[in-house]
């Protein structure tokens, strides 16, 4: 592995540019100084009497910022037995992942009139990651993106109520798993949690 860094390393002057040999060797080792072609060129200070040296510009690294990661408690909790038999199986303790994902989530236990599609036939995962995900609610893509997975723009555009309110999430009005109350899954209180 060494051998091949040196051999990039010492190959850099040979094919690359000079600012391009700057980056890598500056991602590499701190303290590479600036080329002059990458140095800002001072403006002329009409009031100084002497000439002075150009600054050695300040190089800063910024790291970004870590994204939110959301935790399935059991998962967390190293508790892979509330789903998986075994410790390290990956065969789950039922033969369907939703009927794994009733023994904790009992709402989905009851009988409404109306249920989605993807809860209907058990595919919690379609929308749901069972670990760890970058969305709320351990959702698999981040906002309305989930529902236009499924439901394409044209038929969410049809709607008026749609067309005015083009930035707020699916969910404020809709519950994305079952309703009582009508087919389109219309929350008696909006806002509440996927």
């Amino acid at each position: 592995m060494t051998a091949i860094f040196l051999l990039v390393v010492m190959n850099l002057p040979r094919q690359c540019t000079e600012e391009e040999r700057y980056r890598v060797l500056s991602f590499f080792f701190d303290g590479v100084p600036v080329p002059a072609s990458l140095q800002p060129v001072p403006e002329a200070d009409t009031t100084a009497s002497e000439p002075t040296a150009p600054e050695t510009p300040v190089v800063i690294r910024t790291v970004p910022e870590e994204p939110t990661i959301y935790v399935h408690q059991p998962f967390k909790e190293r508790r892979c037995q509330a789903c998986h038999q075994g410790e390290f199986g990956q065969s789950l303790i039922e033969p369907r992942i939703d009927l794994v994902c009733r023994h904790c989530h009992d709402q989905f236990n009851q009988a409404p009139a109306y249920i989605h599609g993807p809860v209907a036939v058990g595919q919690c995962t379609r929308c749901h990651s069972p670990h760890t995900a970058k969305n709320d609610h351990l959702l698999i893509k981040p906002g309305n993106t989930i529902c236009t997975q499924c439901h394409e723009d044209i038929d969410v555009t049809r709607v008026t109520a749609h067309l005015q309110a083009d930035t707020t999430a699916c969910f404020t009005c809709h519950d994305p798993h079952f309703s009582d109350d009508n087919r389109f899954f219309l929350r008696a209180t909006a806002g509440t949690n996927p």
